[in-house]
């Protein structure tokens, strides 16, 4: 870690060859930025030095943070309290896009929620229960599932905030959806072949993963 001086300027000195390093920065009521990350999904430049090399100048501007804030609601509209928000952004790695959160906020007591630490850029926002509360009815199970804003259960059904200086996103609301879990049954057995028939596979593991 280095501390900037008087002009901004920062200088790291012995540092081992032939490793990454990514060069982040950051300073109190300013959004953290890395050397070459930017909106909407750019990710931080990863540098590698060689023997004896000096590399300048890996230069950095950082923003004034621009907040998101709101409320989250319940299934009847009223304010859920303890719910973890996040915002998030796509990026791309080995040529797959995923989600990454940059912020998070637990909503008070009144539902309310404020994201500080973040750039402009492209963002989603997401919330959800910690506990997983079970609410139920006669029909069995119910759970809050994790609710994209402004209001779906899946990534492609998110609303896609864009803030900048000019664009704050205050004072966003939506609600927790209540879906009932899906149930996945099936046997396992081993395969047949023209001289033996299939048998049951008794404690054999499955796995189920996004």
């Amino acid at each position: 870690m280095a501390l900037t001086d008087a002009e901004g300027r920062y200088r790291f000195t012995d540092l081992p060859a032939g490793r990454r390093y990514a060069v982040r920065a950051s300073k109190n009521g300013l959004a953290a930025r890395g050397y070459g990350e930017g909106p909407p999904s750019r990710p931080p430049t990863a540098i590698i030095l060689t023997e004896g090399q000096q590399l300048t100048p890996i230069d950095i501007s950082l923003t004034e943070q621009i907040p998101i804030s709101g409320v989250v609601l319940d299934e009847d509209d009223s304010p859920f309290s303890g719910a973890l928000v996040e915002a998030m952004r796509p990026v791309f790695s080995n040529g797959r896009r995923t989600m990454v959160t940059v912020a998070e906020a637990i909503t008070s007591n009144r539902g309310e929620f404020r994201l500080d630490t973040l750039p402009p850029g492209q963002y989603y926002l997401s919330a959800f229960d910690p506990a997983f509360a079970n609410v139920g009815d006669a029909n069995g199970a119910l759970f809050y599932s994790p609710t994209f804003y402004s209001g779906g259960v899946f990534p492609d059904e998110a609303t896609r905030l864009t803030i900048d200086q000019d664009h704050a996103s205050e004072q966003l609301s939506f609600a927790l959806r209540i879906i009932r879990p899906s149930r996945v049954t099936g046997s396992l057995e081993t395969q047949a072949s023209p001289t033996r028939t299939s048998v049951p596979l008794l404690s054999a593991a499955v796995v189920m993963s996004p």
